[in-house]
């Protein structure tokens, strides 16, 4: 969730299907230093320049600070490296079915970000791209969403900060604010 502290960007014009089955040849991930392209294709092509690393997440992704080229926009990058087998001839039915079940997988998550995308609420992170990339033998998952300052809500709520009862109506209220935007739009929420 976000507390709507927002940047003053069009990004809305720039929040398109994003994914595209490219390599992007340089192998970028983790935390490395200085500048990296990641390109993406997309309706409206967006480069994202790779800033610094700024954590894990939950589900396993590093993600790192990016700014689009063209809009200067900040964003946040969650990246995932996942190994598996190379498209090719020569794989076994114990590879290929790994890999198809990699794409199925990919694919879904496509599908579910591609709705995200075409929707805002005030109390929810925009999803703005999602690339992946088959490199050498594994995938690469990038998606990118609003870039937003602060601690997370998750963080609030486990620091050792006392929070007040005020604080949690008013989280309560944003959280189910959000729900409700997500449930009125029929959108799955994990």
């Amino acid at each position: 969730m976000r507390e709507g502290r927002d940047q003053n960007q069009s990004s809305q014009d720039h929040t398109r299907r994003l994914s595209e089955d490219i390599p992007n040849g340089n192998g970028s991930h983790g935390k490395s230093t200085g500048v990296v392209d990641l390109k993406i294709n997309g309706k409206l092509p967006r480069i994202i320049h790779k800033g610094q690393t700024l954590g894990s997440g939950s589900n396993g992704s590093t993600v790192y600070a990016g700014m689009d080229a063209n809009t200067g926009e900040l964003v946040a990058v969650h990246y995932w490296n996942i190994p598996c087998p190379m498209r090719n001839s020569m794989l076994t039915d114990a590879e290929r079915a790994k890999l198809d079940k990699y794409m199925k997988t990919i694919n879904t998550i496509e599908q579910e970000l591609n709705s995200l995308v075409k929707f805002s609420h005030k109390h929810l992170v925009p999803y703005l791209a999602m690339r992946y990339s088959h490199v050498e033998s594994s995938i690469e998952l990038h998606i990118v969403e609003k870039y937003i300052t602060g601690a997370s809500l998750q963080q609030k709520l486990t620091s050792r900060d006392r929070v007040g009862i005020d604080a949690v109506r008013t989280y309560s209220e944003q959280l189910l604010s959000a729900l409700d935007c997500l449930h009125k739009k029929s959108v799955v929420h994990k």
